[in-house]
């Protein structure tokens, strides 16, 4: 017969109150033993015992393998399990915590957010539609769809390595590798059609300088963008920039210089310069943000006299 839970002592508070609950949902679920329940979640029973022993707050992957091993809804626990933290949290005088996780959740979102943008991109200059399936996959499988529906043969050779590859090359094939490949595909193509005139040759390597410009802000070329005039092809380029980056800045400090050839170094290579800048602005925008993230915890555990698990629990 298994021993009986100690009683939840003192007064009746938050945690006590979620500690309870779930005693209740155990109960519910026919009273099976921790160890029955270490079994069906792969925690150990002292772990899930002491989740509902209203000492402390149990982790996130704790609490929600006690609730579905019991039956119960894992989201709602999730839920309760949250405010919990936010209210100890408060009660223990770091509300600051609550304001840095939050400013964490942005980081994550912008981290997301600039992976799409480049599938957004590599999949224009591979003159693919970015659909919302294509922009969330990883990026390995990505870089197969890349492989699968390649524009070239350079394109579907640079994205096998890629895919065969680390996840960094995964990453610099989808930033910057597709772009020399596609790149080299027209050359290649230009070049083995001998019958193709040098005005026609210039055309066709203007039209794929245009395609990869546009790629880079993820957009997907039209057959009136590539015959436009330059200073029309850059001002749209420029509306669709996020304004304050350096795509933008150059896109229109190349609209103001009078020089006749400004336009066209923006297109074939002042774009992807400018473009490298914001991807390196970013990435030192989150190193800082991770590095006070890393110190946050424990200065304001250090601050408020709150013990760090407590705050730790609060970020994550």
């Amino acid at each position: 017969m298994p021993r009986p839970e100690r009683p939840l002592g003192g007064e009746e508070t938050s945690l006590l109150r979620f500690a309870a609950d779930l005693r209740r949902l155990r109960a519910e679920a026919g009273s099976p033993t921790y160890r029955d329940l270490g079994a069906r979640t792969h925690y150990s029973a002292a772990s899930l015992s002491e989740a509902a022993a209203g000492r402390k707050l149990p982790s996130l992957p704790v609490a929600l393998a006690y609730v579905k091993a019991c039956g119960g809804n894992d989201a709602e626990w999730e839920q309760r399990w949250r405010a919990l933290v936010a209210e100890l949290s408060a009660e223990a005088g770091v509300h600051e915590a609550h304001v840095r996780n939050q400013a964490a959740q942005i980081r994550d979102a912008d981290t997301a957010n600039a992976a799409r943008d480049a599938k957004r991109r590599a999949a224009a200059v591979n003159l693919v539609v970015a659909t919302p399936e294509l922009l969330i996959q990883t990026d390995r499988d990505f870089v197969y769809v890349m492989w699968e529906r390649a524009s070239g043969p350079r394109v579907k050779s640079a994205a096998r390595a890629a895919f065969e590859g680390t996840a960094d090359g995964l990453r610099e094939f989808i930033e910057t590798g597709i772009f020399r490949a596609r790149a080299q595909d027209q050359r290649d193509r230009i070049e083995a059609d001998e019958r193709t005139g040098r005005e026609e040759k210039a055309a066709l390597a203007a039209k794929d300088a245009r395609t990869r410009a546009a790629a880079v802000l993820g957009i997907l070329v039209t057959p009136a963008m590539l015959i436009e005039p330059e200073d029309n092809f850059v001002l749209d380029l420029w509306d669709r920039a996020a304004p304050g980056t350096e795509v933008a800045a150059a896109a229109e400090a190349a609209l103001r210089d009078p020089e006749p050839g400004a336009l066209r170094r923006f297109i074939e290579t002042g774009i992807f310069g400018a473009n490298r800048r914001d991807r390196d602005n970013r990435l030192k925008k989150k190193i800082g943000a991770d590095r006070l993230r890393a110190f946050e915890p424990r200065t304001h555990a250090d601050n408020g006299k709150v013990h760090p698990a407590l705050v730790a629990a609060h970020w994550h």
